[in-house]
């Protein structure tokens, strides 16, 4: 928990895994969920996989590469990508057997692990609010009450060839945006007069993700 999170100039969440690693953690929940608990011959835990991070760009600020999870992990999982508030397309992962992180608004901006469809919401691993059994469970200690509510997905699925994603990822630490344009003219990105996306570019998605202390 004490350990230095990504860079150590993260803002307002401060500089540790307790305060900031709720979507390092969520990742670990998931890839332990599918079974791989070591990776480069260590068990596979916030403080290693933050460890590897570090060294091998994998955060962007405090924000992660979402693609270096599955590189972390010899590619034995594949980043699918992100994906809005769909409860039809966090119910078909979930039911493929494919634990879920979610992107929820707690006091702050936030992340956590689902792991399977309930009769009318989720069940869920909390790394702040550890109490936290379901997406609709009554607010108490350490449990929060998301209203059976996310924000977002990120999406993973077990990847039986163990093939390697290639990818372009461009991270900027706010406030600054940025727009791609291929050969094409297609574009992704963020317009920053008019505030319009861009995901014209197939396969490809412009995000921006905060980190918020928990407590």
């Amino acid at each position: 928990a004490n350990m230095t999170y990504a860079n150590g100039q993260n803002g307002s969440c401060g500089t540790t895994i307790a305060g900031c690693g709720c979507a390092l953690t969520s990742a670990v929940m998931m890839l332990r969920s599918h079974g791989i608990t070591t990776a480069h011959g260590e068990d596979v835990n916030p403080g290693t996989l933050n460890a590897w991070l570090k060294t091998h760009n994998g955060y962007s600020g405090g924000a992660i590469n979402w693609m270096k999870i599955a590189e972390y992990a010899s590619n034995a999982v594949k980043f699918v990508g992100r994906a809005g508030n769909s409860a039809t397309t966090l119910s078909q992962y979930l039911d493929a057997g494919n634990p879920t992180i979610l992107n929820v608004k707690a006091r702050g901006n936030h992340f956590l692990l689902a792991t399977r469809t309930l009769p009318n919401t989720y069940a869920v691993r909390d790394p702040s609010y550890y109490n936290t059994e379901t997406l609709d469970d009554e607010a108490g200690t350490k449990k929060f009450d998301y209203n059976n509510t996310f924000l977002g997905q990120r999406l993973f699925v077990l990847n039986p060839s163990s093939a390697p994603t290639y990818y372009l990822h461009v991270g900027l630490q706010s406030p600054a945006d940025i727009i791609v344009t291929d050969s094409e003219g297609r574009r992704v990105g963020r317009n920053p007069e008019t505030g319009e996306i861009f995901e014209e570019i197939p396969n490809s998605t412009y995000i921006s993700e905060t980190y918020d202390n928990q407590e």
